[in-house]
């Protein structure tokens, strides 16, 4: 029983470190012998259950992982990559010539450089356009373009 445990035990904490879902499988499978060791199950028997639900769990854990796993169209973006797009403050006068310019942003406050090159007024909403470096290239909202909704603005 306690052999089952240890490998058990090694295997899962193996997972940990390599990712692919099999050590999992054969540790969990691991824990359903040791089970039918203490239950009295010879060593035939904990084969067995080793075996069976080695091939249980391999048929069922795989296609949870792919289930819980977020589809790729739909890619999570974090920090820079989800500021394109975001409304944002102007909170120091933006001038391309002067290199000037401040915005803010979800609490955050970044350097920026107008997208058309035009001086953007202070406390004016502008869109980010994209990120260059450490500036955020940005554009006026005008009445064409919808705005958009960030609650963490501020």
């Amino acid at each position: 029983m306690y052999i089952w445990l240890i490998a058990g035990i090694v295997l899962v904490v193996l997972e940990i470190t390599v990712s692919g879902f099999v050590l999992l499988l054969f540790g969990l499978a691991c824990f359903a012998a040791a089970g039918a060791s203490a239950m009295g199950l010879g060593l035939t028997g904990q084969l067995i259950t080793f075996a069976g639900f080695s091939l249980v769990l391999g048929s069922f854990l795989p296609k949870l992982a792919r289930r819980l796993q977020p589809p790729p169209d739909r890619e999570l973006k974090s920090a820079v990559d989800a500021l394109p797009g975001k409304e944002a403050k102007v909170v120091q006068e933006i001038d391309n010539e002067s290199d000037t310019g401040r915005i803010k942003v979800g609490g955050e406050v970044w350097s920026a450089r107008s997208a058309g090159g035009k001086k953007l007024a202070m406390d004016l909403k502008v869109r980010i356009v994209r990120i260059e470096g450490s500036k955020a290239v940005v554009e006026e909202i005008g009445a064409d373009l919808p705005p958009v909704m960030d609650n963490e603005e501020g």
